[in-house]
Order: structure tokens, then sequence, then C-alpha cells
């Protein structure tokens, strides 16, 4: 009598479109985690600033990292939204999304692949762009593929603020089979500004001509900004012609006579002659909401001549240079 031993098989799945059971069969769309962009601290006369870095947008057909027949990368989109949810790009004084005005500070994206060697785009919020991108494979084993870029211009950060500003935003791919897979990543943008004052609006102080009689007396007025909270700013005024004693004079045009005048100096456009000018700085008040003031005038300079200093110096012409100097207070 024999034996008759049978051996059963279970079918298994089978092989995906992509490769083996469990290898590398469904699709794979995947951004690399983004450091935060932190700018150093900017001061007046630091200039525009750029900042990017480089990672790997993974969009294929398989999840391998290695590519087998039937693999194909396939392409991507790219975007940025602001995470505070308002249109366009800004980064916020203190971090508070509900600032505006002079206490944000508007940045620009520009988003590009590097394999597809097309140049940069800027980035529109919440808007995927538009040029071609080559997605890679699983952890981007033939090289970065996703180069982002965060700018800041000047005028922006001359028109802000003193303090810390950032922002949260959230970059964000769109490929895979369908065109419809995504994977997105977290990020914030910060940059500290300093104190920066500036003086604007300022026009030469033109005296007319004296008739013999009487004293003479013109004001200029300008804008002074202050970017820090309560606008505050100190103010110190030469000219090479003053003596020791700090004292002011209008010279002729070979320096051999002099005209003595007084000068003041009010942070008050409405108020009187303010005061006296010195070797000394002096404190004043401006606007911190506008770099122009908006548009208006908020300190003036006065000069003052007495007839008693114009009745015994030659028929000339007269003049000095002023120099102003602001610093933050």
């Amino acid at each position: 009598m024999g034996l008759i031993v049978t051996h059963s098989v279970m079918a298994g799945p089978a092989p995906g479109p992509g490769g083996p059971p469990g290898g590398g069969g469904e699709e794979h769309v995947d951004l690399d985690p983004l450091n935060d962009f932190v700018f150093a601290t900017w001061g007046s006369g630091d200039g525009n600033q750029a900042a990017s870095q480089v990672g790997c947008a993974a969009s294929a057909n398989t999840n391998r990292p290695s590519p087998q027949p039937g693999d194909e990368t396939l392409p991507y989109d790219f975007k940025v939204t602001n995470a505070s949810g308002g249109a366009g790009f800004y980064i916020y004084l203190d971090g508070n999304n509900a600032n505006s005005g002079n206490s944000r500070l508007a940045i620009q994206f520009r988003h590009r692949d590097l394999m597809a060697g097309s140049g940069a785009e800027y980035l529109t919020h919440d808007v995927f762009d538009t040029h071609d991108h080559d997605g890679q494979f699983k952890n981007c084993m033939d090289g970065d593929n996703s180069q982002l870029e965060v700018s800041i211009n000047e005028a922006e950060l001359a028109a802000v603020r003193a303090g810390n500003y950032t922002g949260s935003f959230s970059a964000e791919i769109r490929g895979g089979v369908n065109g419809t897979t995504t994977s997105a990543e977290d990020f914030q943008v910060s940059i500290d500004v300093t104190d920066m004052v500036r003086i604007s609006s300022m026009d030469n102080i033109d005296l007319g001509s004296w008739e013999g009689t009487g004293s003479i007396n013109a004001t200029e007025t300008f804008c002074v900004y202050s970017n820090n909270d309560s606008a505050s700013y100190n103010i110190s005024i030469s000219s090479p012609n003053q003596d020791g004693s700090a004292n002011f004079y209008l010279v002729n045009s070979d320096t051999s006579a002099q005209v003595f005048y007084l000068l003041s100096f009010n942070d008050n456009v409405g108020g009187g002659a303010g005061s006296m000018v010195s070797d000394v700085a002096i404190s004043g008040t401006g606007a911190n909401n506008s770099i122009d003031c908006d548009g208006g005038d908020n300190a003036k300079l006065t000069v003052d001549i007495a007839e008693t200093n114009l009745t015994n110096v030659p028929a000339d012409a007269y003049g000095d240079t002023l120099t102003l100097v602001v610093s933050p207070e």
C-alpha cells in the first residue's frame, strides 16, 4: 500500500503595475521637508535680501527609489500658500498676522525645477505655477530637483516698523499618475529689522535779498521718519562755518566776510521756532506710520538774521551748508 503526499500552494496577489508584490506598484508623490528661512538682521543700506534651498520633489508611478522596467517619473505642479489665510505673501511684526500697513512685510517666492532646465518662476499665493517640472523617483536618487527662493525688497524693508517679522507658509506639490496626488510641507520666514530713520522732502533755504532794513527769517519744513515704536530720534545739525562756540555763519565766496545767524529746530511744523541749534543733539518725535510722512512734513528749521548783523557787511552773496544727521533714540 503506497502513501500519496500532496502540496497545496496558495495563490498570492498578482504583481502590481510597477513591480512585484509589496515592491513599488503604488505611485509616489512627496516633497522634502523645508527648513525655515531665517534672515540675518537687516539695517539701512543692507539692500535686497534673498535665500534659497533645494530639495526633492518626487512624482512617479512607483514608490521604488531605483526604477525598473515600466517605472516612470511624472510631472508635478508647485505652489506656496500663506498659512494665515490672507491673499499675498507677507511676514508680520511679532508674528501677528492681524497686522497690516507698515507692520507687515511683503515678500516674494520663486520656484524652479533644476532637472527641467526652466527658469525660476514667481509664485502667486495659493496658485500652482505653470512651468514644466520633472518629478523624480523616491528620494531623488538622481539629485535634488526643486529649488525655492524667497526674496525681500530693500524698499519694503526700509518702510516697515522695527522689530521681528515672521510668517508661516505651506509649500505643496501636485502630481502622480492622475496629477492630483499632493504632498505639502510647512515652513517659516523671519527677519529682524533694526531701528531706522530717514529725512526727506528737504529743500534749500532761500533767504532772498536784504534791502538795507529789517531782519530776515525763513523756514524749511521736511519729513523725519523713525521706525521705532515711539517714532523718537535725535538730530544733530552742523556746518563747516561754525566757530568754536557752535555759532552759525553765512560766508561769501572767498570767505572774507560772514553773517551771523540763529538756527532753530522744531519737530512740530505748527509750533514756534523750537530749540536753538548748537553742537548738542536735539530729541524729536517723527512719524512711524509712513516713510514719507504720508506726503506731509513734521519738522522744520528756522533761520533768523538780525538787522544789526547785516548792516556792516559788504554787499555780496552769502551762503552756508548744513548737514543734518538723524539717529534712532
